[in-house]
């Protein structure tokens, strides 16, 4: 006769416990932390006045254009007279960098009221924070209505060697959301790479110049 009272723990097949705690409640599974990295975006600027001409000039004034002061006074100089004589409604605003020093020499003045630059009023010295100044410029401009038609101008003579808070990459981000904005760009630049040391900007070979000191 069969015995059906036998110990079943020794036939697992019949019998397992089970840890209802365990079953009622699994053990979670482990979650590793993901990095996601979501894109600057830029914040919409604001409304662009209905007539005008903006010209922003950005000038090293580091060390090495001693070499090409003259040069460099002349040509901004006969700038400022060409567009004189245009009579176009602009007003010019003047930014000289050099290392710790990017300052706005003058903000919107019209450009029948722009004075020349002198050497009392352009002297070199110092590196160059070219990253850093085209940065600050930008990012203050862009924070202003500007008017209907805006033109960055930058010159220099040297590569990047000073900046702190401005990559080129991130120069060239900025540069490209304000191209798509309308904004104008040119790049001169004298004894350097101009196409290349531009090229790392956003400055298209079309408004990039090289100029001899």
């Amino acid at each position: 006769m069969q015995n059906h009272n036998r110990d079943r723990t020794n036939h697992p097949h019949w019998y397992q416990p089970i840890d209802w705690w365990e079953y009622w409640y699994p053990k979670p599974v482990p979650c590793y932390p993901i990095t996601i990295t979501y894109p600057v975006k830029e914040a919409p600027l604001p409304r662009k006045k209905k007539t005008g001409y903006d010209i922003s000039i950005i000038l090293d004034q580091s060390g090495s254009m001693g070499v090409i002061r003259d040069a460099t006074i002349d040509g901004y100089n006969g700038f400022i007279k060409e567009q004189q004589q245009v009579g176009d409604d602009a007003r010019v605003t003047l930014t000289l960098f050099s290392t710790g020093n990017v300052q706005t020499i003058y903000e919107d003045v019209p450009i029948a009221h722009v004075g020349k630059l002198t050497k009392e009023t352009y002297v070199p010295s110092g590196g160059t924070p070219l990253y850093d100044a085209i940065g600050k410029v930008l990012t203050d401009m862009a924070a202003r209505p500007r008017s209907k038609r805006t033109t960055v101008v930058i010159i220099t003579d040297g590569y990047e060697n000073s900046s702190h808070d401005w990559t080129a990459s991130q120069v060239r981000s900025k540069v490209d959301f304000l191209k798509s904005n309308g904004w104008e760009f040119a790049f001169l630049g004298a004894n350097i790479d101009t196409f290349a040391v531009g090229g790392q900007m956003g400055y298209s070979p079309q408004s990039t110049y090289t100029f001899e000191g």
